[in-house]
């Protein structure tokens, strides 16, 4: 689905880059092979990359983090602050992504490891699925049809991602 406003000299809208697909054609008759076409993803879950820290509370097992940047497929890398040791570090001090779900995730203490006395901070990184997003661009023209657009590295999308876009003309169609 594609929505557009226009003017004399400009034409704008969004579109959807669908999940599995590189790119999305837009067409158009005002589109030139000179014409100046900007694209930007929406900040939506799909694009964003959430930082963070949690307190796991002193007798707990595990603290949750709400965020709409959260999915099922997110890739979540987790480090202990203050000098703790990395999730994947071999030692019985590990912390987890206990579980991960739409809008939340809970981390936690590796399974050998018992509720610790004091409190401890995590330090999250949530990437999409298919890691950190590529810029969009502009793949191709045909005056007079259409253009198409797509992620700079040339992948496919892992979710959905929205695509607004404003096109200058700059001579006559």
């Amino acid at each position: 689905m594609t929505e557009a406003q226009s003017t004399v000299a400009q034409f704008a809208g969004r579109t959807t880059l669908s999940s599995g697909s590189a790119t999305v054609t837009v067409s158009t008759n005002v589109v030139n092979s000179d014409s100046i076409i900007t694209a930007f993803t929406e900040g939506n879950a799909n694009v964003n990359i959430l930082y963070g820290t949690v307190t796991v509370n002193s007798g707990s097992q595990f603290a949750s983090v709400s965020n709409a940047a959260i999915a099922a497929d997110s890739l979540v890398f987790l480090t202990m602050a203050a000098g703790g040791t990395d999730q994947n570090s071999g030692t019985s001090s590990s912390v987890e992504v206990k579980s991960l779900g739409a809008g939340s995730m809970d981390v936690g203490w590796g399974a050998a490891d018992n509720p610790r006395a004091a409190n401890t901070t995590v330090n999250y990184q949530v990437l999409p699925a298919d890691g950190q997003p590529a810029p969009v661009e502009v793949k191709s023209i045909s005056s007079a049809n259409f253009f198409t657009l797509g992620r700079a590295d040339g992948r496919a999308a892992a979710r959905d991602t929205i695509i607004t876009w404003t096109l200058t003309i700059t001579s006559d169609v």
